[in-house]
């Protein structure tokens, strides 16, 4: 059996806050003290709304074709402010860049955790190391590679040890292990 997912469109937000919400009520009543039932108030307008918007980021780079590295940083959400008004969902939302980045061969670079804050000493690492990772790529930009002068034939190459074994097997005269004295005796 074959199922296929289409691209979710206008007019799906009543089915994706559905959904929503059966995840939400599951995790909730997993673990109501990490987890709450999100709002229902608004929510299949607000995914109505982002579907409706339809162009992505991962849209904007594929069109863009940039070809320069990206880093994926998600900002932690505040649990006090899990409303449909203030939510960013950068948890979810980053997975979801990450999966559309995937999808059109975009390679990206992850931050050390999944959400950080932006002012944050990690994030600060963070953001040294991507730093690094592009001064490597831009200074590969125009570099070329090749090899000058005649190529030498193919050699084979093995290590002291093999080489000993080798030449051990070639003497007629045969050998024999070192005894320790003191354990013969």
């Amino acid at each position: 059996m074959s199922v296929q997912i289409r691209p979710g469109r206008p007019g799906d937000g009543q089915g994706i806050a559905r959904v929503w919400l059966d995840a939400g009520a599951y995790y909730a009543g997993l673990d109501p003290a990490h987890f709450q039932l999100p709002s229902s108030e608004g929510l299949a307008e607000s995914f109505d709304g982002d579907l409706a918007a339809k162009s992505t980021d991962a849209d904007t780079l594929r069109l863009a074709d940039l070809r320069v590295p990206v880093l994926i940083q998600a900002t932690p959400d505040d649990p006090k402010k899990m409303t449909i008004a203030s939510r960013r969902d950068s948890f979810c939302g980053k997975m979801s860049a990450c999966n559309n980045l995937s999808q059109y061969g975009i390679p990206y670079s992850l931050t050390t955790r999944h959400t950080e804050a932006p002012d944050s000493d990690l994030f600060r690492q963070d953001l040294e190391w991507f730093g690094a990772v592009c001064r490597v790529v831009n200074g590969f930009k125009n570099l070329r590679i090749g090899a000058i002068g005649a190529r030498p034939a193919a050699f084979n190459m093995i290590s002291i040890e093999a080489s000993t074994k080798i030449r051990l097997r070639r003497t007629s005269t045969p050998t024999r292990p070192i005894r320790n004295s003191a354990a013969a005796r």
